[in-house]
């Protein structure tokens, strides 16, 4: 993926995130906001986003699975 599309994603995502309009959501804009001006690559941000949505997946579907069995 090119630079200018890494970056369009990123850009999507951002918005994505920010619909939610919730402390964790404007937390996790600060985060990729930082990284942005620390001048990380696009690539490390999305590598970051995905393996972030990846935890939250999995910890949902656990939380999930906890919950049905109570």
């Amino acid at each position: 993926m090119n630079e200018s599309t890494a970056y369009r994603k990123i850009q999507e995502i951002k918005k994505f995130i920010k619909e939610s309009n919730t402390t964790e959501s404007n937390e996790l804009i600060e985060s990729i906001e930082e990284m942005e001006k620390s001048h990380r690559s696009n690539e490390e941000i999305l590598n970051f986003l995905l393996e972030f949505f990846s935890k939250a997946i999995r910890n949902r579907t656990i939380n999930d699975l906890l919950d049905d069995e109570n």
